[in-house]
């Protein structure tokens, strides 16, 4: 999988739009979901992303409103991928400063290099304020993709 521009990441077989969770759990289990989707993933992975939070913390809550759940490589990892859910409330993972959360993107890479390289694609993407706000704003698919697509060829 191409990883050099983090707006061609997303397609609509990997984005989730107003899914609504109960809890960070339910959050993960749909980034999960969609991973196994798409076949980059299967459900270890997922249930790996789970027992990271659950074990360490809400240390995936990097920024306010976002939260980028992950697990080593051997955890079920087919091939690198990404998965974006936009909650449709906005929930708790219990951080202190960054919760509630809007925006859940799960990362799965098969090695040490692809992580690397797609956590700095969707850095350059989410240390953006104007597309973070336009994605946690997205209320479809199409608008989700928009923003990553104008973010990732403006650099606003």
């Amino acid at each position: 999988m191409e990883v050099d521009e983090s707006h061609k990441l997303f397609t609509p077989d990997n984005v989730s739009i107003d899914f609504d969770a109960a809890t960070r759990e339910d959050a993960i289990r749909e980034a999960g979901r969609l991973l196994t989707n798409i076949d980059s993933a299967d459900a270890s992975y997922t249930s790996a992303m789970i027992r990271n939070c659950e074990e360490l913390g809400p240390y995936i809550v990097l920024l306010p409103g976002l939260a980028l759940p992950h697990a080593a490589c051997d955890n079920g990892v087919k091939r690198a991928g990404v998965a974006a859910v936009k909650l449709k409330r906005s929930i708790n993972f219990g951080h202190e400063e960054n919760d509630p959360v809007e925006l859940v993107i799960a990362v799965a890479s098969p090695d040490s290099k692809a992580h690397l390289s797609l956590m700095a694609d969707l850095s350059k993407l989410l240390m953006d304020q104007n597309s973070l706000k336009a994605l946690k704003q997205a209320n479809t698919k199409d608008n989700f993709l928009k923003a990553l697509n104008e973010g990732g060829e403006s650099g606003k």
